[in-house]
């Protein structure tokens, strides 16, 4: 699953992992076996298909690339969120990750030596701007 991701390498900064993620690769048939019913729960809300097929492709991406980080299945990985909002994993307190995504792409970022922050947009043209 990894190989569907582009690997970007930070030569100054090893110790962290990019990975840019087309999310229309990413097969949204391993959602009952990978998510949590969290996960799942929540992308039963969103009102377009092609925001939940998204939402899904990401969270399907970030688990695939965390769980071949850990050597785990990613199934088994479980998320909470701290009292700013950041989620993280439980269990894995050395393990700082984040995740984007602007339409059909997402980002995620990984290191276990620094807390990391991603963010990831589609240039779009504003009119009269």
């Amino acid at each position: 699953m990894e190989s569907m991701a582009r690997k970007i390498h930070l030569d100054d900064w090893p110790e962290i992992s990019l990975w840019l993620c087309p999310l229309l690769e990413w097969p949204s048939a391993l959602e009952q076996t990978w998510l949590s019913n969290d996960e799942i729960e929540r992308s039963r809300r969103f009102v377009h298909s092609v925001h939940r097929r998204r939402f899904v492709a990401a969270r399907v991406a970030l688990r695939s690339l965390l769980a071949s980080r850990l050597g785990v299945a990613p199934g088994t990985l479980r998320f909470s969120t701290g009292s700013d909002g950041k989620p993280s994993l439980a269990g894995q307190e050395g393990t700082q990750f984040n995740l984007s995504h602007s339409e059909d792409w997402a980002l995620v970022g990984a290191s276990a030596q620094a807390v990391i922050g991603v963010d990831l947009e589609r240039l779009r043209p504003v009119d009269e701007a």
